[in-house]
């Protein structure tokens, strides 16, 4: 199974997800890519949403002013930091699995990618355990 996303999405490949069945990933278009951008721009500003209502008027100000700056110069878009950081983590590298794959099945589901997604971090630790238990002779 691949372990990241680059593995993925840098060449079209089939992946078996943790239910048995195998499904296709193809690379992020840029339609694909600009979903992502959405979903990840629309999370943010959300947040806003989201403050309590008995915020102090300082705070909700300088949240509104954080997002509408990053806004503006670019962090939500594809390359950007927040969105890099987005596609590193869960749900983001979920939602841009589930982007990827629902191109060639319309069928795929959030919950599968986030369950894929899951199976993607389990082997990556998987292997790091593995490797920090049992160090090359070499290293020795």
């Amino acid at each position: 199974m691949p372990t990241d996303l680059s593995d993925l999405f840098n060449a079209p490949a089939a992946v078996t997800l943790p239910d048995g069945r195998t499904v296709a990933v193809g690379e992020l278009t840029l339609e694909r890519r600009a979903r992502f951008v959405r979903w990840l721009k629309d999370r943010a500003v959300g947040e806003l949403a989201r403050l309590p209502e008995d915020a102090p008027p300082a705070v909700v100000r300088a949240y509104t002013d954080a997002v509408s700056e990053a806004l503006a110069v670019g962090v939500y878009e594809w390359g950007g930091s927040a969105c890099v950081r987005a596609l590193a983590q869960r749900p983001g590298g979920s939602y841009a699995l589930f982007l990827a794959v629902e191109a060639h099945d319309p069928l795929f589901t959030v919950e599968e990618a986030e369950a894929l997604w899951d199976a993607m971090v389990a082997d990556r630790m998987e292997l790091l355990r593995r490797a920090v238990a049992d160090p090359p002779a070499s290293a020795a």
